[in-house]
């Protein structure tokens, strides 16, 4: 699965991992990181593997909530409007 490297960071700092969060922004890693190809990577920067483990979870978990509420937040738009729409219509086409 592929995460932002930003993302990886910023909970790094949330947790209290600055020296961590550094490190990871100052490698040579890819902006898009690969959860298993940089795997690896992640635990030479100085974090045992269960750490890393639990940081890729919660990136990974953030994000799709992210992108459940940005789903939701389009198809209540999509919805709204259809609703406005029907009813401009109705009432263009009611006598007066």
């Amino acid at each position: 699965m592929k995460i932002e490297k930003s993302s990886l960071a910023a909970t790094l700092l949330e947790i209290g991992e600055d020296n961590a969060a550094v490190l990871l922004i100052r490698s040579p890693l890819p902006d898009q990181l690969d959860t298993e190809h940089d795997r690896a990577a992640l635990i030479r920067l100085g974090l045992d593997a269960d750490t890393v483990d639990e940081l890729i979870a919660t990136v990974v978990e953030v994000r799709g909530t992210r992108d459940d509420a940005e789903h939701l937040s389009r198809t209540i738009s999509r919805r709204y409007a259809d609703l406005v729409e029907q009813w401009v219509s109705s009432r263009d086409s009611e006598p007066t």
